[in-house]
C-alpha cells in the first residue's frame, strides 16, 4: 500500500505512537501484530490465527488505543 497505516511511513509512524503509549512495551509490537494493526486502522477485516501467547489480544486492541 502507498499511503495510509500500512504503508512504511505509517508503519513506521505506528510502531512510534505504541512505543511512546506503552513504555512497558520497550521493544515495541511484533511485526505481525503492527501489520495486523495498520490494515485494522486502514479498514481492513483480519483473521489471525497462531499460537497461545503469542499476542493475539494485544493486536485485537492496539488499534483501540
Amino acid at each position: 500500500r502507498e499511503s495510509g497505516w500500512s504503508s512504511p511511513e505509517g508503519m513506521k509512524t505506528l510502531k512510534s505512537i505504541l512505543q511512546r503509549l506503552i513504555p512497558q512495551w520497550p521493544n515495541g509490537p511484533y511485526d505481525w501484530q503492527l501489520q495486523v494493526t495498520a490494515a485494522m486502522l486502514d479498514g481492513d477485516d483480519q483473521i489471525v490465527v497462531t499460537a497461545c501467547g503469542d499476542g493475539k489480544t494485544a493486536a485485537a486492541y492496539l488499534h483501540l488505543l
